[in-house]
C-alpha cells in the first residue's frame, strides 16, 4: 500500500513539473493580451509583436489576415498554429469570421472555428462567416483561404430572395457556389417559421439560381403530398425573366377560362415588359401587355395595353352577340429635379368605352367608372421672369352617353403679377406703397382646337367630316388691379378686358326663293372682346360672449361681409337681320362657332353680396393639467350670398345661395348647401318679377338643396378588463387590448330639387348611401366589406366582401361579389415569398347573377 502511494507521489510530481514548464515557456511566448495590444495582430507580416514565433514566417496569401480576440490569443509551440478564444475574429479581404474559438493553420492558411460552452453547458459564439455580402451561421467551419474552399456543419443563411436555407453538411468550393446535403428552404421573413421543403441535395449558385433534387414541403414535421422531382428557383436581387402561372376558374356566362398567364421579360435595367391574357371556353379572350420604365433622377412610367374579345351565346342564334374592345393606359413622370425648369407628364386612359363593362377580369374601380379622362402636357418656365408657357392634349369621354370631348392642342402662355414702376410718382419712399404702387397686371393667352363628337361619329365618319366639327380660337384675358387699406376695410378695384380670336365665322341668309334661311361658314381671320370694371370691398367683425364657468370659457362669432361691384358695358355682336323661319325677323351671332363661344353682352351692373359667419368655442382641455384652453369649431363656415343686376329690366336680385359646413364630435363631418329664388311664380314653374314675400309672406322658393354626412368611425386601442387590490387596500383598473380592430366610413347625400309641375314619378328628391370598413377578429385575419344602398331601387349597389388571413409563411384571401353582373368569388392560398409566387392554389368562379347559390 505504501509503495502505491509512493508511486502516485511522484507521477504526480512529474505531472506538475512538466505542467509548470510548459506554463512557463507559454507565458514567456505571450503573455495574455488585453482587448487594446490584441486588436490588430497580424498574420503573414514579419513585422509582429514579441508574441510572434521567433523563426519569420512568410504568407503566400495575397492580403494580410488581421486576427482580434478578447480573452486570448496563443500559439503552438512550432508557431505555425494560432489560437484565438473570446468574440474572436479573423478578417481576410471582404471574408469576414467571427467565433468563440477560432484556430488558424499558418502553414495551411486554414481556420477552423466553433462555439464554446459557457458555465451552464450551452453553446455560445457559434460561428459567423460573411463574404461579399452574403452571411451565413454555422456549428462549426473549415476554411482555406488560399484554395477558397470550405466545409460547413448545419449552415443557416439568408437568401438574396425571400427565404431561409439550413443544411447539415455544406461544401463551398472557390467560385462560392455551396452544395448543401440533407437540406431545409424555409420561404419565410421569419426563420423559425413552421414552412419548410425538405430537400437532401441543393446547389446554390449566388445571384444565379438554386438547384435541388428531389423534395417535398413540409407544415411544421408533417410531410405533404406536394412534392417535386427537381427544383429550379431564381437567386437574384433583381428581375428575371419568366413564365406567368394563370389561375383557373369558372364562369357562368363565359364558361371555365385560365386568367392572367403569361410571360415576364426584363429588357435591361431600366425596361421590363410582360404579356399576359385570358382565356375562355367560349372563345372570348384577353390581351395584355404591360411595359414599365424607370430612369432615376429622370423619369418613370408605364404603359399598358388591352385588347378584349367577349362572346355571349351560340354562333348559330340570333342571340349570340360579339363585343371587341380596345384600351390604352399610359403614365409618365419626370423627375423634378431632372429638368427644373420645364416638366413633361402624361396620363392616357382612352378606349373603348365598353371596355370595362364587358371584361369580368377588371378592377372594381375601373367598372365603377364613367368617365376616363387623359391629359398630356409639356410646360416650361423661365427662371427670373414672370412667364411660363405649356402645351398639352386633353381627352374625356363619358361611357353612359358615348361621348366624347378631345382637345388638341391646346396652347397656354401666362404672365404672373407684374408691378408698375410708379414708385417716382411721390418724392421720398418712406413708409408704405402707395395704392398706385400696388397696380399689378397679369396676362393669359390660351389657343384652343376642340372636338366634342360621339364614339359612332368617331367609327362612322372619317377624319375630313370630323375636321368641320373642330372649334378653334384664340383667347386673350387681360387684368389690372390694386388693393387699398382704408381703415378697417380693404378695396380691390380692378379692370379686365378678353378678346378672341377666331378663323371662321357664321353667315346666316334668307332666300326668297326657297323661303329658307342658308347658313355658310366663312372662313377668314374675326376678332371680338368685352370689358369688366370691378371693385370689392371686405372687413371682419368678431363678436366674443364669455362665461363663468369652468369648461365652457367663451364664444367667438367672426362675421366677414363683402360687397363687389363689377360693370360690363353693352358688347352686343349679334347680327340682325331676315334669318328667322319663313323670314321673320331676328338674330344670330357670328362667332358662336368659335372655341370659346361667343362676346354678346348687355349692358350689366351686378353688386355682389356675401356675408360669412364662423363660430368658434374655447373650452378647457381635459388633456392639459395646466387649465389651458382650446379652440373647438362649432360652425366652420355659414355663408349666404346673392346678387343685385342695376341694368336690369325686371328680376334684378340673383338666387339666394346658402352653404354651411361644420364637424361632430370629431368624426362626423356636415356639409350643407341650398338656393333660395325670392320671386313668385306660376303654375307652369316661371318665376315673375313679383316678391314671394309680397305674394304668401315667404323669403324665397327652395329650388334645390342638398345635405352630405360624412361619419369615419373607429374603435379604441384599450378597454378596462376590471380592477385589482393593491397591498394598500386600494383598486386600480386593469387595461388590456382585449378589444376588436374595426374601422367604418359611412357617407350619406341626400338631394332635393322643386318640382312645379305634379307627375306621376316627381323624383324631387334623391339620396345615395354608401359604407366600407373592416374589423379583426384576430391579429392575424382581417375582413372588409364595401356596398351601398340605392334609395330609389330599394337595394344594395355594387358590393365586395372582403377577407385576409395572415397565416406567417402563407396568406389567404377571399373575395365574394353577391349580386349583380360581376357576381363572383375567389379565393386563393398562397406563399408570401416572391420566389414562390406560383406555389399558391386558387379557386375562382363567376356565378349566374339570376341564381341564388353561393357556391
Amino acid at each position: 500500500m505504501r509503495q502505491i502511494i509512493t508511486k502516485q507521489l511522484v507521477i504526480s510530481g512529474v505531472v506538475l513539473i512538466i505542467h509548470t514548464f510548459f506554463c512557463t515557456q507559454l507565458f514567456a511566448i505571450q503573455q495574455t493580451p488585453t482587448i487594446a495590444d490584441s486588436s490588430n495582430t497580424q498574420v503573414g507580416d514579419t513585422t509582429q509583436t514579441k508574441a510572434a514565433p521567433k523563426d519569420n514566417y512568410k504568407s503566400p496569401l495575397e492580403s494580410k489576415v488581421v486576427s482580434d480576440a478578447d480573452s486570448l490569443i496563443t500559439y503552438s509551440m512550432d508557431g505555425k498554429t494560432m489560437y484565438l478564444i473570446g468574440n474572436a475574429v479573423v478578417t481576410y479581404g471582404d471574408i469576414k469570421l467571427e467565433a468563440e474559438f477560432i484556430e488558424y493553420d499558418l502553414n495551411k492558411s486554414e481556420v477552423f472555428a466553433k462555439g464554446l460552452p459557457d458555465s451552464t453547458g450551452t453553446i455560445k459564439g457559434k460561428p459567423v462567416f460573411t463574404e461579399g455580402g452574403q452571411k451565413f451561421d454555422a456549428e462549426s467551419i473549415r476554411y482555406n483561404f488560399k484554395s477558397k474552399k470550405g466545409y460547413i456543419e448545419r449552415i443557416q443563411t439568408k437568401m438574396d430572395a425571400d427565404g431561409y436555407i439550413t443544411g447539415a453538411r455544406v461544401k463551398k468550393d472557390s467560385s462560392d457556389v455551396m452544395y448543401i446535403k440533407s437540406g431545409d428552404f424555409c420561404p419565410c421573413e421569419d426563420k423559425d417559421a413552421y414552412t419548410n421543403i425538405r430537400v437532401n441535395k441543393i446547389k446554390i449558385i449566388p445571384d444565379d439560381k438554386i438547384v435541388t433534387g428531389p423534395g417535398y414541403l413540409r407544415i411544421g414535421k408533417i410531410p405533404t403530398p406536394l412534392a417535386f422531382p427537381f427544383g429550379f428557383f431564381p437567386n437574384k436581387k433583381g428581375e428575371a425573366a419568366g413564365i406567368i402561372i394563370p389561375t383557373f376558374g369558372e364562369s357562368a356566362q363565359l364558361g371555365f377560362f385560365l386568367q392572367n398567364g403569361g410571360y415576364y421579360y426584363p429588357i435591361n435595367d431600366n425596361w421590363d415588359s410582360q404579356l399576359t391574357g385570358d382565356i375562355y371556353t367560349n372563345g372570348s379572350y384577353t390581351l395584355r401587355n404591360l411595359t414599365r420604365y424607370k430612369k432615376r433622377y429622370r423619369y418613370n412610367g408605364n404603359l399598358n395595353l388591352t385588347r378584349t374579345v367577349v362572346k355571349n351565346g351560340e354562333p348559330e342564334l340570333p342571340t349570340f352577340t360579339e363585343n371587341k374592345s380596345l384600351f390604352v393606359k399610359w403614365k409618365h413622370n419626370q423627375d423634378p429635379k431632372a429638368r427644373p425648369n420645364s416638366r413633361f407628364s402624361a396620363d392616357v386612359n382612352a378606349g373603348s368605352t365598353n371596355s370595362f363593362t364587358n371584361n369580368i377580369n377588371t378592377s372594381t374601380t375601373d367598372f365603377l367608372s364613367n368617365t376616363f379622362k387623359s391629359n398630356i402636357i409639356y410646360s416650361r418656365s423661365f427662371p427670373n421672369k414672370p412667364f411660363n408657357a405649356s402645351i398639352s392634349a386633353n381627352h374625356n369621354q363619358n361611357n353612359r352617353t358615348e361621348a366624347f370631348d378631345i382637345t388638341l392642342p391646346q396652347l397656354t402662355f401666362n404672365m404672373s403679377r407684374v408691378y408698375l414702376p410708379l414708385s417716382w410718382l411721390r418724392k421720398e419712399a418712406v413708409g408704405s406703397k402707395k395704392w398706385y404702387e400696388k397696380i399689378g397686371i397679369t396676362y393669359a393667352g390660351n389657343f384652343q382646337n376642340r372636338l366634342s363628337t360621339t364614339s359612332d361619329e368617331l367609327r362612322l365618319n372619317n377624319f375630313n367630316n370630323l375636321e368641320k366639327n373642330f372649334r378653334t380660337g384664340v383667347n386673350h384675358r387681360a387684368n389690372a388691379n390694386t388693393s387699398i387699406k382704408a381703415w378697417h376695410f380693404t378695396v380691390n378695384p380692378g379692370v379686365s378686358y378678353n378678346e378672341k380670336w377666331y378663323f371662321k365665322t357664321l353667315r346666316k341668309t334668307y332666300d326668297n326663293e326657297t323661303q329658307a334661311v342658308n347658313t355658310d361658314t366663312i372662313s377668314g381671320f374675326a376678332r371680338t372682346g368685352d370689358f369688366n370694371f370691378n371693385t370689392s370691398v371686405t372687413t371682419n367683425i368678431y363678436g366674443m360672449y364669455t362665461f363663468k364657468g369652468e369648461k365652457l370659457k367663451a364664444i367667438r362669432h367672426t362675421i366677414a361681409p363683402s360687397a363687389s361691384f363689377s360693370f360690363s358695358p353693352d358688347v352686343q355682336r349679334s347680327e340682325y337681320g331676315f334669318v328667322g323661319s319663313e323670314g321673320a325677323y331676328g338674330s344670330y351671332n357670328p362667332y358662336s362657332l368659335g372655341a370659346y363661344g361667343a362676346s354678346d353682352i348687355r349692358e350689366s351692373g351686378n353688386l355682389n353680396l356675401r356675408l360669412s359667419n364662423r363660430l368658434e368655442a374655447k373650452v378647457n382641455s381635459k388633456k392639459d393639467t395646466t387649465n389651458t384652453f382650446k379652440k373647438v369649431p362649432i360652425l366652420e363656415i355659414f355663408d349666404v350670398s346673392s346678387s343685385y343686376n342695376l341694368f336690369a329690366d325686371s328680376m334684378q336680385w340673383s338666387a339666394i345661395g346658402m352653404n354651411a359646413r361644420t364637424r361632430l364630435f370629431k368624426n362626423i363631418d356636415l356639409t350643407s348647401s341650398g338656393t333660395l329664388n325670392p320671386y313668385a311664380y306660376d303654375s307652369l314653374g316661371n318665376f315673375y318679377d313679383e316678391a314671394l314675400y309680397n305674394v304668401n309672406g315667404k323669403v324665397g322658393t327652395l329650388t334645390n338643396g342638398r345635405l352630405a354626412i360624412s361619419m369615419r368611425l373607429k374603435s379604441k386601442k384599450q378597454g378596462s378588463l376590471g380592477r385589482k387590490r393593491l397591498d394598500n387596500g386600494k383598486k386600480e383598473p386593469i387595461f388590456e387590448d382585449f378589444s376588436i380592430p374595426w374601422n367604418l366610413s359611412i357617407n350619406y347625400n341626400i338631394n332635393y330639387r322643386k318640382q312645379f309641375v305634379e307627375v306621376e314619378d316627381p323624383m324631387n328628391i334623391t339620396q345615395a348611401l354608401s359604407f366600407n370598413g373592416d374589423f379583426s377578429l384576430f391579429k392575424t385575419m382581417r375582413f372588409g366589406f364595401n356596398s351601398g344602398y340605392n334609395f330609389d331601387e330599394k337595394k344594395l349597389t355594387y358590393t365586395t366582401l372582403n377577407l385576409y388571413w395572415d397565416l406567417n409563411c402563407w396568406e389567404a384571401t377571399m373575395r365574394y361579389i353577391p349580386f349583380g353582373t360581376r357576381k363572383s368569388y375567389s379565393i386563393q392560398v398562397n406563399i408570401k415569398s416572391a420566389i414562390l409566387s406560383d406555389l399558391k392554389l386558387k379557386r375562382q368562379r363567376n356565378l349566374d347573377p339570376d341564381s341564388e347559390l353561393l357556391f
